[in-house]
C-alpha cells in the first residue's frame, strides 16, 4: 500500500435466507440441457436443423 490505512473497514452482511437460494434462471436452464431429456431435445432438434 501507498499510504497508510486510515479507519476500519467496513462490515457487510449477507442475508442467508430462502430467497437467496433460489436458483438463478441460468442455474434451472443448465439442469435442464444436462437432464437425459434435455440432451435429447436437443440432438434431434440439432439433426433437424442440418
Amino acid at each position: 500500500m501507498r499510504k497508510p490505512a486510515i479507519k476500519t473497514g467496513r462490515q457487510v452482511q449477507f442475508k442467508n435466507d430462502e430467497s437467496r437460494k433460489k436458483q438463478s434462471y441460468i442455474e434451472k436452464m443448465k439442469v435442464k440441457i444436462d437432464s437425459p431429456m434435455g440432451r435429447r431435445q436437443l440432438f434431434i432438434e440439432g439433426m433437424a436443423n442440418d
